[in-house]
């Protein structure tokens, strides 16, 4: 294969990689082609693996501070999405049901620790913590941490156990 011939096929690999972007594998190996081929060109010698070396080391350097400073330029800020939908803006995937805190129902499921439970004849997933309880235990809620609503057995006569 003559010079030109890799020097175009390494082209070649940088226009496929640009059009279809994948891991880098095409783009990587277009740059070693391309480099290949500069140090053909240049002669073959100590001076043209000096030259290619420091091509190679600017080009890394090049795309690496690219990549760290792309989201800063106007082009980065223009492509990039800046938006965060936070439940302190109001977006919530779920309404938080704060108002369980300290009522009963009973396991329609085995929790082992997640299930069903009947808190005021709704079903209501649940999780306990970590223990598991069979079907028509009693349980209370004692916290519901974002939309998970955690149990504990509730004893009729003591209260919590």
């Amino acid at each position: 294969m003559e010079t030109y011939d890799i020097l175009l096929l390494g082209l070649a690999f940088l226009l496929i990689e640009v059009i279809i972007p994948g891991f880098g594998i095409f783009g990587f190996i277009g740059l070693l082609a391309l480099l290949w081929s500069l140090f053909f060109l240049l002669g073959a010698d100590l001076l043209a693996g000096l030259v290619c070396l420091l091509v190679a080391i600017c080009v890394i350097g090049g795309f690496l501070y690219v990549v760290s400073h792309f989201h800063k330029g106007w082009i980065g800020k223009y492509l990039t999405l800046h938006w965060q939908s936070t439940s302190d803006k109001g977006y919530i995937s779920a309404p938080l049901p704060k108002d369980l805190v300290g009522k009963t129902g009973v396991a329609r499921s085995i929790l082992r620790p997640a299930g069903i439970v009947d808190i005021d004849g709704q079903p209501v997933n649940v999780v306990t913590e970590g223990d598991f309880y069979e079907a028509g235990t009693k349980v209370i809620v004692i916290r519901v941490d974002g939309t998970g609503i955690v149990v504990r057995r509730y004893d009729t006569d003591r209260g919590i156990k």
